[in-house]
Formats: C-alpha cells, sequence, structure tokens
C-alpha cells in the first residue's frame, strides 16, 4: 500500500515536472508511465492533453491563491 502511494506521487511529480517543460512529447511520456496507472491514453492527444492540463492546474493555483487571501 505504502509503496503503490510512492509510486503515485512520484508519477504525479513527473506529470507536473514534464508540464512545467512546456513540451507536450514529455508530458505525453510522464502520462504514459506504468506508474501513473492511466489507461487509454492517446498519443495522437498529446498537445491537448498538456494544454487541458497547464489550463486546470493555472485554474486551482488561482482557486489556491483567492482562497488564501480571503481566510484570516
Amino acid at each position: 500500500s505504502h509503496s503503490l502511494y510512492c509510486a503515485g506521487v512520484i508519477a504525479i511529480a513527473e506529470i507536473n515536472e514534464a508540464m512545467t517543460s512546456g513540451d507536450a512529447e514529455k508530458t505525453l511520456s510522464a502520462l504514459l508511465l506504468p506508474t501513473a496507472k492511466l489507461q487509454g491514453v492517446n498519443p495522437d492527444t498529446a498537445k491537448h492533453y498538456h494544454d487541458v492540463l497547464l489550463h486546470t492546474k493555472d485554474l486551482i493555483c488561482k482557486v489556491e491563491d483567492s482562497y488564501t487571501h480571503t481566510v484570516p
């Protein structure tokens, strides 16, 4: 159980690092890692995955930033 959790955390870190690189192919490679445990990832839509993940990450950061500035 602990090793599965660690593998998942490592996969998330790899995906985040790939997204930050700005390279859609690196993001695709990270999504295809066995530790990510994702199924049905289509290599033809690598740029779309990359763009959607970056947009979602940006939205989450904005919400977190807004929340931290409104809570005393």
